[in-house]
């Protein structure tokens, strides 16, 4: 009796088990695509897509806290590499190099999960070659046929660790300003001055690239 009681309660503390992991991972589904519509939302907003660098990182701690195969409408890695491939295509190329330590870290787990992605594959080496100190800014430049040169200060971790701060102050000084023609030259000028208190001397694309007329 002893035993046949032992065997009913060790199933039931299964089932409960089970029904619990479901529960957590429709939950932690629910809230990777809210992160997802949030993202979206944001990159169709004007001056809102650098909001997108802080809710990647986000959503790359819910999922590597997470199996790579979950219950519960995602059985498998296929979906879970889906996900990540999104955030980070809704992070945009130009955001992707103010934080790319975040971004290769990112891609290079997104390989372990689809190895056969080959644009993310030529990804991963853009990204070494550009925290590349061996690699100048003209040397990087002319290898993936960039028409404009940038501040080798983006390159730093300095750099990385505030840049989010940076431009959460700058969306906020520049929220009354329309987005329009010539609205980079007085983004540049803030972001200059905010850089510059957190320690940064910046040298903006104007000012890397006096050939150019920016408009």
């Amino acid at each position: 009796m002893k035993t046949k009681e032992h065997s009913e309660n060790l199933r039931r503390s299964c089932q409960s088990g089970r029904k619990e992991r479901r529960a957590e991972n429709k939950r932690v589904i629910a809230r990777l695509q809210s992160l997802i519509e949030e993202m979206e939302k944001n990159r169709a907003s004007s001056g809102d897509g650098w909001k997108n660098m802080t809710l990647g990182k986000e959503m790359v701690l819910v999922m590597k806290d997470f199996p790579d195969a979950l219950s519960g409408g995602w059985r498998d890695r296929v979906r879970k590499a889906f996900f990540l491939e999104k955030m980070l295509d809704l992070i945009d190329e130009c955001y992707e190099t103010d934080i790319p330590r975040f971004c290769l870290c990112a891609r290079e787990y997104l390989q372990c999960l689809n190895r056969w992605n080959r644009e993310n594959k030529r990804k991963i080496i853009k990204l070494r070659d550009y925290l590349n100190p061996e690699l100048s800014v003209r040397e990087y430049c002319e290898k993936y046929r960039l028409y404009r040169k940038f501040d080798p200060v983006e390159r730093t971790e300095k750099w990385e660790a505030c840049i989010e701060e940076v431009e959460r102050v700058c969306a906020e000084q520049l929220k009354d300003y329309t987005r329009g023609r010539g609205f980079c030259h007085f983004y540049w000028y803030v972001k200059k001055d905010v850089l510059r208190k957190c320690g940064i001397e910046w040298k903006t694309p104007s000012e890397m690239n006096p050939e150019i007329d920016f408009d």
